[in-house]
This record gives structure tokens, sequence and C-alpha cells, in this order.
């Protein structure tokens, strides 16, 4: 599975869920998903401000920008909010939680769905720079940031 925490400068609530998020991830295996933090920022001064707020080399952080049609196409409605992408690549929409209300569990809960639905290729669960690599086409991002291509 691939998660997606969307996000945007100036946003208290998103940065303390992306905090949340982290500790979450830290928490979960990583090889049963990939996680990125997603900006819709709407210029490159607040896109660098997000990526610039990275802990880690290992947070991915992408940016999609103001884009009406790719929050449609992804069901983004609110900032914080978070997505997923099953293994097949198909949306699986927003996730009824934030990470610091439950989306732990929620996660969990998928997950074992999915390994025993599925199965999982263990190809598929890396995590790191395969991540990005991997999800190329679910997601297309901005390649112009000067930050994306060094994720």
């Amino acid at each position: 599975m691939k998660l997606f925490l969307v996000v945007k400068n100036g946003s208290t609530l998103a940065l303390r869920e992306r905090e949340y998020f982290n500790a979450m991830i830290e928490e979960l295996d990583a090889r049963e998903l990939c996680a990125f933090v997603v900006s819709v920022d709407s210029n490159e001064e607040d896109w660098n401000k997000t990526v610039s707020l990275r802990k880690s080399i290992r947070e991915e952080v992408v940016w999609i920008g103001n884009n009406p049609q790719l929050y449609e196409d992804y069901g983004i409605q609110s900032v914080p909010s978070v997505f997923g992408i099953n293994e097949q690549g198909e949306l699986i929409g927003q996730l009824n939680r934030l990470p610091s209300s439950g989306l732990l569990n929620e996660l969990k809960r998928l997950l074992r769905k999915a390994l025993r639905r599925f199965g999982i290729n263990p190809e598929w669960m890396q995590r790191g720079r395969g991540c990005l690599g991997m999800y190329s086409q679910a997601i297309p991002v901005q390649r112009d940031a000067v930050s994306i291509e060094h994720l």
C-alpha cells in the first residue's frame, strides 16, 4: 500500500498531523507500505518551506501544487487528509482517520486484509528511493521543483 498525507505550508493542523504521520510510519513495518507527504502548496516558496520541515531524508515529499483536477481525482477534500493506493495501483480513497485520531489501527486492518487477500510482493514493499520511482505513474508530481530530484 502507498499512503499519502496531504499537507500545505502554513497549516498548523497539517504540521501536527505530519508529526503523527512520521511517528506512525516508524511504528509500522516499513516493508508493508510506502509513505509520502504530498504538498498542495501553490507556489515554489511555500513548497520549499514544506520540504525544509523534513525530519530526515527518508521522508518522501512530493509537490502536486494547487491543482483542482488532481484534488478531485484523488478525493482530496481537505488539508490535512490521507489517501491510499493499493498494490494494484487503484485509489483506495480518502481514509477515514487522521494520524492523530486512529489512522494506525485503520492501516493495520487494511494491511492485514491485503496480506490475506492478495499477498504482497516483497519487491513492491520496498521503502525509500524505490517508492517514488514505483509511483511516478500513480501520482503526477511537479518535476520542476528543485527538491523533488534530491529525494
